[in-house]
């Protein structure tokens, strides 16, 4: 039994000894096909950061606003940052871009943007009209470096980051990046919830500024006001009024009553202009980082050697079914 099957191996490796040079022809040809392949669909690492949004209203400086007939719009004006509104924010062209205009250097002397960092490992850089020009070179066109954030911003968006809030009834969102470049995917999570935080207190500080404007206005009449009785009270102090004459007195008791009100109004508004830009500094930001990216990340796909090894085996694999496709016919 087993010399028919040792005769039958001993033929088979002789037909693929017969093929060496196909073998060898198509394993390397499947190996290049195999990097060919890597080049073009990478292994890709997916950087997650957790956020959370503080839903807490800042009710004391809200109630000092609505005695002024003011609206301060509490820590999220117009409802905008919550829910899926506050995702689609997260999209939005000047997010992105204020994101990616952002710094950060790893492993070098040089900072770079995270802009530079993602053309330079992108296909943009070869096609026109950004072809064989530098990033700093582009920034030097104000018109061509709007052209390439806004190409750089549609990648994104399209291929690279992705927003979730899996529970509707929490205030939790995960901001996710998938690229080839781990340290670019974490940086770019960060960098966005930054932008769209920053944003956030932008708005918050122009409608609150506003609104201080206001009051501050309203205590500067106050104190015109203030000014103007004190006068008054001492003119009428100064009068020499018969004490006989009870009416000549009214005038003065009058102008008495309205310094005081006018100090109590006075001192009041100071006090809540105060209390107010206290509780304004003290206010925690909207939006909270609760979980960073973190080595190991999520993996897709296979490293460029598992590609490259697996193009050889199917190629010398192919090679073995021809050899024994003609051992069979012969």
């Amino acid at each position: 039994m087993s010399n028919p099957i040792t005769k039958y191996i001993t033929k088979i490796l002789a037909k693929i000894a017969n093929h060496s040079i196909l073998l060898v022809c198509l394993t390397i040809t499947g190996a290049l096909v195999g990097l060919v392949y890597a080049q073009f669909f990478p292994q890709q690492y997916k950087a997650t950061t957790m956020i959370g949004i503080e839903e807490e209203k800042a009710a004391g400086f809200e109630s000092l606003m609505a005695q002024f007939g003011l609206d301060a719009g509490g820590l999220n004006p117009g409802g905008i940052f919550e829910g899926e509104s506050l995702i689609t924010l997260f999209k939005m062209r000047h997010i992105v871009e204020s994101a990616l205009r952002s710094s950060k250097s790893r492993n070098t002397q040089k900072t770079q943007s995270l802009a530079e960092r993602f053309y330079v490992q992108s296909d943009f850089k070869d096609e026109a009209p950004f072809l064989g020009q530098s990033y700093a070179a582009i920034l030097k066109n104000n018109r061509l470096a709007d052209t390439l954030h806004y190409v750089l911003f549609k990648a994104l968006l399209k291929k690279h980051f992705s927003f979730d809030k899996p529970d509707k009834k929490q205030s939790f969102i995960y901001v996710s990046c998938t690229h080839q470049d781990p340290e670019l995917a974490s940086d770019l999570t960060v960098a966005i919830v930054h932008s769209l935080s920053n944003y956030y207190t932008t708005i918050l500080k122009e409608k609150v500024g506003q609104n201080l404007e206001v009051l501050q206005l309203e205590a500067d009449s106050l104190r015109y006001l203030l000014n103007k009785r004190l006068i008054q009270t001492a003119v009428q102090s100064d009068l020499n009024v018969n004490p006989n004459r009870q009416t000549l007195g009214v005038d003065k008791s009058k102008s008495m009553v309205d310094l005081q009100i006018t100090i109590n109004m006075y001192g009041e508004i100071l006090k809540q202009l105060k209390l107010a830009e206290i509780s304004l500094k003290k206010q925690n930001p909207l939006i909270q980082i609760l979980d960073y990216p973190k080595f190991p990340f999520e993996k897709s796909g296979l490293p460029t050697w598992q590609i490259i090894l697996l193009g050889a085996v199917l190629g010398a694999a192919l090679t073995i079914y021809v050899a024994l496709r003609n051992y069979t016919h012969d």
